[in-house]
């Protein structure tokens, strides 16, 4: 089913939890709601779920307005990041729940609801638990019996709340490539809240990056990461390293780098900052044009890459750097050498201008003002 949200405001008191959301999510996507504490995910998430009552604004379901169905209301799983089982009830008491509350007419035989749920329990790998109490299964287990409850209904949509948010690092990764498959499998819409960028980025078709009730931008994976709308998303989705320079005589300038913007017309003296990646950032022993002098600080082995912090010139916050321990290894890259870094892939932020995306290769220009639109759509 899909869900359209048009216009939707909600207050609390003072406060602003969301501010003219404009969302379309076609059916069968697997989204990931995106941001900070306080950005309004959950709130927005709950609006959905017709457990918030939204000041001003509409949420379509298949086109229709929540309000004007009252005949056949979508049904909606939701799942919760405490599980919110019942903790007196089995596993299979648990799940057979939703069905068992139904209205007689709408209810499943006994027979019918023991089959639903050891059908839901194979698909969710608890067979053989189902005797079981909440409080004899681990974290992981108790979140898959919450997932099968909210799976017994036959959603159309199913909503999750920092589903993983409880459990530790290795269940929660393990968990996401099972919901990924899971989802593909079911193939319900699905929306999940999250404030964990990487979980986003594995698990979901499309992120919706959310920040002080408002949508920054919407997009896949690989577009919010590699082609982020605004400052926010970039800091917020990963490492990135920021260096400040100016923009003079047509060119933006940071320190002894250089690039070229003769294409667009920018007053001297305005500020502008490149934004790159660690591992977008080169370092040698070697002085050469287009590299920036600097100091290496600290380092850091990570798994099989090596992340070294290094100081330069006129910039307060350390450059971050990945490398591979074999590169780190031949370099004899040690605290304190001096070093010579040069960026990649840089992406230069003039305010009121947007981005300036560079070709290294002969300094031009690719492409300048990404930004959101006020009303987005996933498509």
């Amino acid at each position: 089913m899909s869900i359209e949200i048009k216009a939707l405001n909600k207050k609390y008191g003072n406060f602003t939890a969301l501010h003219e959301i404009d969302l379309v999510i076609p059916e069968g996507e697997l989204v990931a709601l995106l941001g900070p504490s306080g950005s309004g995910k959950t709130t927005l998430l709950r609006i959905i779920g017709g457990m918030e009552i939204p000041d001003s604004g509409n949420v379509l379901f298949g086109g229709e307005a929540e309000a004007q169905r009252k005949i056949a209301a979508p049904r909606i799983g939701f799942v919760f990041q405490n599980y919110a089982l019942f903790r007196h009830m089995t596993v299979f008491d648990n799940v057979a729940f939703g069905l068992k509350v139904r209205p007689r007419r709408l209810r499943p035989s006994k027979k019918e609801i023991r089959v639903k749920v050891a059908e839901l329990l194979k698909l969710v790998q608890l067979e053989g638990l189902e005797n079981r109490y909440p409080d004899q299964l681990s974290g992981g287990q108790r979140q898959r019996v919450a997932l099968a409850r909210a799976l017994a209904i036959e959603p159309q949509v199913l909503l999750l709340d920092e589903p993983f948010g409880a459990l530790d690092a290795k269940v929660r990764q393990e968990l996401r490539r099972w919901l990924r498959q899971l989802h593909h499998e079911l193939d319900i819409t699905t929306i999940f809240v999250t404030h964990d960028q990487e979980e986003a980025l594995e698990v979901a078709d499309q992120v919706v990056v959310m920040n002080q009730g408002k949508v920054e931008q919407v997009g896949t994976p690989w577009e919010v990461y590699q082609q982020p709308a605004n400052p926010f998303v970039y800091q917020f989705l990963g490492q990135v390293n920021q260096v400040r320079g100016r923009i003079q005589d047509g060119k933006a300038k940071f320190d002894s780098l250089e690039w070229d913007l003769s294409g667009y017309h920018h007053p001297d003296g305005k500020e502008c900052i490149a934004f790159v990646r660690p591992h977008e950032v080169e370092i040698t022993t070697e002085p050469a044009a287009q590299r920036l002098q600097a100091r290496v600080t600290q380092v850091y082995p990570v798994g099989a890459r090596v992340r070294l912090e290094v100081e330069i010139k006129g910039n307060s916050v350390p450059i971050e750097v990945d490398i591979t321990e074999e590169y780190w290894q031949q370099s004899g890259l040690a605290q304190n050498r001096s070093v010579f870094i040069a960026f990649k892939k840089p992406r230069i932020f003039i305010e009121g201008s947007g981005f300036v995306d560079l070709d290294i290769s002969d300094g031009s220009f690719l492409s300048e003002n990404l930004s959101t639109n006020k009303r987005v759509h996933i498509s």
